[in-house]
């Protein structure tokens, strides 16, 4: 069953990224506008299906967890493992919308954190900030 699920898992994760890479050039979106929203968006559901389950089961110390932990593994261990195979290089002219966004988000996060709970108005300022940096990041590189 593991077998089954890991090679699901990349045959769909390698057609996400084969889709959305020709789907960008077709329309003539930068591809790490593409990255930044549809890729990191699909590698994201088994998270959000996770968080959702936590939450219903009142684990918030677990969603938490899977958060911070998540983030930490794939700017981390992903990032870090893709640097060492290949040289990552950016092709947008403003690249520097990105990482503003990364460290803006993570310290609105961490925070709010500091209070313990978050509320749905919390959850929606964070969707919020996240649109408007790929809306940034959409307009000033393309």
């Amino acid at each position: 069953m593991v077998f089954v699920a890991t090679t699901a898992l990349w045959i769909g994760s390698d057609s996400l990224v084969f889709g959305a890479k020709n789907l960008a050039n077709l329309v003539g979106v930068p591809e790490e506008l593409v990255g930044f929203t549809l890729v990191a968006i699909g590698t994201s559901l088994p998270e959000l299906a996770a968080s959702i389950s936590l939450t219903r089961k009142k684990e918030f110390g677990m969603l938490l967890g899977n958060i911070v932990g998540s983030n930490m593994f794939n700017i981390g261990l992903v990032g870090g493992v893709a640097g060492v195979l290949s040289p990552i290089t950016v092709s947008t002219a403003y690249p520097w919308i990105d990482y503003i966004s990364l460290l803006l988000l993570t310290g609105v996060l961490a925070i709010w954190l500091k209070g313990k709970y978050l509320q749905k108005s919390h959850g929606v300022t964070l969707l919020i900030l996240y649109i408007s940096a790929s809306t940034v990041t959409w307009i000033y590189n393309s």
